[in-house]
């Protein structure tokens, strides 16, 4: 989990890094607010995921089954702004798309802090 000394206090999100080890990866650079998450190999493209509930089991036993999990929602960089990709029915919604926006803020803010700190020495 992520060290509190990395929250923003006025949006609660909370910027860290995390190796990808074994064989070495390199380093994932992550801000995360509740319910959304950004993450970048490189600091420049970052992945805009979006929590959200879907149907988890399928035929007549598990139809009533959800489960929740990050679905990608675009991707965004200073030079090109927001990609969308086509969303899930589940996810074409006004406050995805207002999550998304305050998560893009968030990333504009701390684009200057880069690298984050490195959230543990543990490998990923």
């Amino acid at each position: 989990m992520p060290a509190k000394d990395n929250e923003s206090p006025e949006t609660g999100a909370m910027s860290y890094a995390i190796r990808r080890l074994n064989p070495f990866l390199g380093v994932l650079q992550v801000i995360e607010t509740e319910g959304r998450r950004a993450v970048s190999t490189n600091g420049v493209v970052w992945n805009i995921e979006i929590r959200a509930e879907h149907a988890s089991g399928w035929g007549s036993l598990n139809r009533n089954k959800t489960q929740v999990t990050y679905y990608r929602y675009g991707l965004w960089s200073l030079e090109d702004g927001l990609v969308s990709r086509p969303p899930a029915s589940n996810l074409v919604n006004e406050t995805f798309t207002r999550q998304s926006n305050s998560l893009i803020d968030c990333i504009r803010e701390r684009l200057n802090q880069l690298p984050f700190k490195l959230e543990a020495s543990l490998e990923l």
